[in-house]
Parts: C-alpha cells; sequence; structure tokens
C-alpha cells in the first residue's frame, strides 16, 4: 500500500488508510506499506485548514505515523516481491505522488510511482485506487484506455478522461472495476459524506482487487 503522507490536506487520509488496512487485514493479507522519503512540499495545519510556511515535514516519516513506524521507502519496494498495489485517497495523492493540484491537466505522476504504476500493468498486477488516488493511476494508465470512477465530479472526471482513460459515474459505496487492467477504484471521501458508506465502498474495492491476484 503507497502512502503519501498523514492528514488528508497534505497527506493520505487517516480514514482511507485505516479502513483500507483492516479490509487487508480482514481479507488476510500480508500489507507492505511504503511511502516516498521526500519532504512534504506544503505542510497544512488541519485545525485551522491553511497551510503553514514554515512546518517542515517528511513525507516518510509522516506516512509512518499510519504505518505505526514500519513503512519502506517507495524506491526499495520489489513488485516481484507483491501481489497487489493499492493506494488510498487525501490530497497527498495530487500535491505529493502527483502534481495535479497545481497543474491540472498538464499533472505528472513522482517519478518512482510512475515506473511502479506501468510495471504493475505490464506484468498483470492488480491495482486498486480510492478518492485522489485514482486521479494518479488515470494520468499513469490512461493511454491504456484504463476505465476508472471518481463519483460524480465532473472536473475531476474530465482531467480523467483527458488523459486517455474512460470515466464511469458511481455512487459513495460502488466500486468501478477494470477487468483487463486489472484496476479497481472507488470514490471514496469523493463522493461519500458518512464512515458507513466510506469503509463499505472500501472494502469492496479492496475485495476486488485481492480477487484479480
Amino acid at each position: 500500500m503507497v502512502l503519501s503522507g498523514c492528514g488528508t490536506y497534505d497527506g493520505s487520509d487517516p480514514h482511507e488508510a485505516v479502513l483500507t488496512l483492516l479490509a487487508l487485514d480482514r481479507a488476510g493479507a500480508r500489507v507492505l506499506i511504503a511511502a516516498p522519503d521526500l519532504a512534504v512540499p506544503a505542510v497544512t495545519d488541519h485545525q485551522r485548514g491553511r497551510e503553514d510556511p514554515y512546518e517542515r515535514r517528511s513525507v516518510l516519516s509522516e506516512s509512518a505515523r499510519l504505518a505505526r513506524g514500519a513503512v519502506t521507502p517507495l524506491s526499495a519496494v520489489k513488485l516481484s516481491t507483491v501481489d497487489a498495489l493499492i493506494i488510498p485517497g487525501g490530497y497527498g495523492a495530487v500535491k505529493v505522488l502527483s502534481d495535479h493540484t497545481a497543474e491540472g491537466r498538464g499533472m505528472k505522476v513522482l517519478p518512482e510511482l510512475q515506473a511502479l504504476l506501468e510495471d504493475a500493468h505490464a506484468r498483470r498486477v492488480p491495482i486498486g485506487c480510492a478518492c485522489t488516488a485514482v486521479m494518479v493511476v488515470a494520468r499513469a494508465l490512461g493511454p491504456r484506455g484504463v476505465t476508472l470512477t471518481v463519483g460524480t465530479d465532473p472536473v475531476l472526471a474530465g482531467d480523467l478522461e483527458s488523459f486517455g482513460a474512460r470515466h464511469r459515474p458511481s455512487g459513495p459505496r460502488d466500486i468501478v472495476v477494470d477487468r483487463e487492467n486489472r484496476v479497481v477504484s472507488t470514490a471514496a471521501y469523493l463522493s461519500a459524506t458518512r464512515l458507513a458508506d466510506l469503509a463499505e465502498g472500501l472494502q469492496r474495492m479492496v475485495q476486488a482487487t485481492l480477487e484479480l491476484v
């Protein structure tokens, strides 16, 4: 599972990350948690909802908060040792794992993650993604015609399709399974307003991803 820090506004969303881990544990999976070893581009004060220009944090160290210390640098992940990739959402996906927030349709994916996603697709390793992380997968694999969902957000859907991906509208508990490309997505907090709906969508995403292994 790939994290992008800890905190919905500048890293992985804690609810999505923990509920995804719970779903993986219920499925009996052993989880390797990885994150890029770089600085958080802009730390956000989550109480005030604004960036703190004086705060400096590490994406790897912040991700270790969710991983309870056991986090591997993303550059050290060997795809030959894993059966599936899963990326929960949070604004870290579009600020750390990619620059979608700043660049929109001109976004680029973090090179080490771009390479990992391309390699996973080539090796037929299943990929699960949620919320804003869907945009990362769309940018990396859009030219392959992958089908994904960002719920009913017309702006994100338009960006997604500009990358060559296909969008399918969905509700908060829904998932979209692209069996040909072996990718599963759920809108998560792009649609969900209740924790129960979020948990159901993530549970279904994890289950469908593991069924493709």
